[in-house]
């Protein structure tokens, strides 16, 4: 059974604002309160940072029982679960998770280690949505 630690896909895409700047027509004195230009020449445009695409989410699902879920082990995933809230980041909490499994499995973890204990890092929102996606099965070699 072989591993590898894999790099992780980009999910976002940051992107200069393409926005005109607003001309308010209506008053002859207006001043342009949202896209004023800086004085400050030391202050950087601003970047609006979004995600204009996910990129497709695949689900691996371990078809390997060869190693003990402990008790433990579920307990490390649920201490900081992600929700889904807007101000949670996506791929802070992957990071967190993989880190907390390199812990556990000293040696280099398998596939399934993460397939198995993956969804014990969710809660809320993200558990459903989480559910929702259908399964894709990889057999691990």
């Amino acid at each position: 059974m072989g591993s590898s630690k894999k790099e992780p896909a980009g999910f976002c895409t940051i992107r200069k604002s393409m926005r005109e700047e607003s001309i308010d027509t209506l008053q002859a004195t207006a001043i342009d309160s949202v896209n004023q230009k800086s004085i400050d020449s030391n202050t950087t445009p601003s970047i609006d940072i979004t995600c204009e695409k996910a990129e497709k989410v695949e689900i691996l699902i371990a078809e390997r029982d060869d190693f003990d879920l402990k008790p433990i082990y579920i307990q490390l995933m649920r201490q900081r679960p992600f929700h889904g809230f807007p101000h949670e980041q996506p791929m802070d909490h992957i990071n967190m998770f993989e880190e907390l499994v390199w812990f556990i499995f000293s040696e280099v973890p398998e596939d399934n280690h993460f397939c198995k204990l993956f969804p014990y890092t969710l809660a809320g929102d993200a558990t459903h949505w989480f559910k929702k996606l259908p399964p894709i099965s990889h057999y691990l070699e």
